[in-house]
């Protein structure tokens, strides 16, 4: 399906990891830097149900579609709002003039 600029109606943060150990506890912790807004489209792709240990978790699954930039990972986190999204896949997409990216996301319910 054809993306349209008038799809990206949500601003999400781009958060990028920076792990760095502390001097006190030797633990090593993490903070996030972030990007500028920009606009994408949400798609929820319907969910997953895996196994963890002895219990069924549910994961909703997402396509989080930006204008193409660099500087994206894995580790990156998307924050919407109150809601973080964890990175599973990125897929590139050329149409016309026009250059997306697609984030291939699950909805994270614990952020730490």
């Amino acid at each position: 399906m054809k993306t349209k600029i008038a799809q990206l109606r949500s601003r999400i943060v781009l958060q990028t990891p920076t792990r760095t150990q502390n001097e006190t506890t030797f633990a090593y912790e993490t903070s996030w830097s972030t990007t500028p807004e920009v606009w994408a489209n949400i798609k929820s792709t319907g969910g997953l149900t895996f196994q963890r240990g002895d219990n069924l978790e549910p994961v909703e699954t997402h396509i989080i579609t930006i204008r193409y930039r660099t500087g994206i990972t894995r580790d990156t986190r998307i924050k919407c709002g109150d809601r973080y999204f964890r990175i599973h896949k990125m897929s590139t997409e050329e149409e016309g003039k026009e250059h997306w990216l697609k984030l291939h996301c699950e909805e994270m319910d614990d952020i730490s």
